[in-house]
């Protein structure tokens, strides 16, 4: 059995995971059951429905994410390299080969430092929700035309997008000074 500082250990190595792949999933069903509530009737507490929608969002919250990560994230990451001074060069091959160096110069550091990479490895992942919250929000309120408020939760997206940049320059800072890259 663990103990409480154990339990407190585990839950927070879990919390990336919990963000990265759990949290968008739940996030895309609530909007899917605003847009259409009829598909969740049949949804009662432990019957097959609610099994089968916890699969669901588990297995959208890992598309999601992989497609936020690795084509939206990327993307900015990419716009945020070419505008970086510090590199001098603005073709994207420098920035394949820059991204290589940065993600050895990451795992070997990370090696050596648990405690770093714990904080390093939650904060991108609260920035990977960060986005796609604000991306659901944005991609919800065009699909649904009869939301009243939906102006407010667009321009909430908006501004949650602007304040994920705004911590993705922060996190690539620390990096940078982390791993001089």
């Amino acid at each position: 059995m663990m103990d409480a500082s154990q339990a407190i250990k585990y839950v927070s190595d879990s919390l990336s995971a919990f963000f990265r792949h759990l949290l968008p999933g739940i996030l895309i069903l609530l909007g899917v059951y605003h847009l259409n509530p009829v598909y969740f009737n049949n949804v009662k507490p432990f019957n097959a429905h609610l099994w089968e929608l916890v699969a669901i969002s588990l297995a959208a919250g890992n598309i999601l994410y992989v497609i936020h990560r690795y084509i939206v994230q990327q993307l900015i990451d990419l716009m945020f390299y070419r505008f970086d001074k510090r590199k001098g060069k603005f073709a994207t091959d420098a920035y394949i080969d820059w991204l290589q160096v940065h993600v050895r110069k990451y795992y070997d550091f990370m090696r050596c430092n648990n405690e770093l990479q714990n904080h390093i490895t939650v904060r991108n992942s609260c920035l990977s929700f960060m986005y796609m919250v604000s991306e659901l929000l944005i991609l919800f309120t065009v699909l649904d035309n009869s939301l009243d408020y939906r102006i407010y939760l667009f321009v909430a997206g908006v501004i949650i997008f602007v304040a994920s940049i705004w911590q993705n320059l922060i996190i690539r800072e620390i990096e940078f000074n982390i791993y001089r890259t």
